[in-house]
């Protein structure tokens, strides 16, 4: 039997070391996506500290979101009143799960000649990178702390841009209410009908009138 020669295990492994002990290179133009960087030393002393302060149980497993730390990579929300269509976040995918779609219908706010686009992502080929959020100009793209994009039906796992921006609502609440309320003083309530929690009480509501 032929061995395998002791430095084809050593280097790589004296390299993946290095990596992970090695201050991460940080943008200095204040990005938000990059205040926040820590790396492995720092995000294993976390992780150690929240096992070791919480005393956790099978329902805390199973039931309850787990602890993330600030800069996790999660299911991606779009801020759909930034988006211009550019295409930059679907160029630079490397795994090519992004595509652009034709809103329909088009928004008031939209005079250009060209119909706006917007990106829909297939989560069962995104690898979270981060890249598409990097690439974004607009700041329209966001990691979120969700993470259960688990389905027994594949098609759910294309992630239109109603369903990004279904996501986006439900983790940053505070800043698409902000938004929300500028975009409907200049061009109405066009996108009330894609609010998940609006959605949420005409159901309850006309289920309680059947009832």
């Amino acid at each position: 039997m032929r061995l395998i020669p002791s430095f084809l295990i050593t280097r790589p492994m004296a390299y993946v070391g290095k990596i992970l002990f090695k201050k991460p290179f940080t943008m200095p133009d204040g990005d938000r996506r990059n205040e926040d960087t820590i790396y492995f030393p720092e995000a294993l002393a976390e992780k150690g500290k929240t096992i070791l302060d919480r005393d956790l149980s099978l329902s805390d497993v199973f039931n309850h979101t787990p602890h993330l730390t600030p800069n996790a990579r999660g299911l991606i929300g779009m801020n759909i009143y930034n988006c211009t269509g550019c295409k930059l976040c679907a160029r630079n995918c490397p795994n090519k799960c992004i595509e652009m779609v034709t809103a329909d219908p088009q928004p008031p706010h939209w005079k250009k000649d060209r119909p706006l686009e917007h990106p829909q992502i297939f989560a069962g080929r995104c690898m979270y990178c981060g890249i598409c959020v990097e690439s974004c100009r607009f700041d329209s793209l966001y990691h979120t702390p969700g993470f259960d994009a688990a389905t027994k039906d594949k098609s759910e796992l294309y992630h239109n841009y109603q369903k990004l921006f279904e996501i986006y609502q439900l983790y940053y609440p505070e800043e698409y209410e902000k938004q929300k309320k500028e975009y409907e003083e200049e061009h109405g309530d066009f996108y009330t009908k894609f609010d998940i929690f609006a959605n949420k009480i005409k159901k309850s509501n006309e289920r309680k009138e059947n009832e």
